[in-house]
């Protein structure tokens, strides 16, 4: 995988934490803080566990700690898609 675009942390976001979990993301939420979406700190978990066996990618506790946004986990996860080719 070279590239996460926003559609595919849309799609984990809804096989990891369900459609009834938080508001949906958008283009136009992304930049929203996750708690301000709906999504508590075990949510966030939840999904950033999902992104790294999904892409194979190691994000730790502290990196999670300091993601806010879906916005910030695509361009983490980005980043490390990007260091790792």
């Amino acid at each position: 995988m070279s590239t996460f675009t926003l559609d595919d942390l849309i799609e984990t976001i809804h096989k990891c934490l369900g459609a009834g979990e938080g508001e949906a993301v958008t283009a136009r939420s992304a930049d929203h803080a996750f708690a301000d979406l709906g999504y508590d700190s075990l949510a966030v978990y939840e999904l950033m566990t999902r992104l790294q066996d999904d892409t194979g990618i190691e994000i730790s506790d502290d990196d999670i700690e300091t993601i806010e946004t879906p916005r910030q986990a695509l361009d983490f996860v980005n980043s490390r898609l990007k260091q790792a080719s």
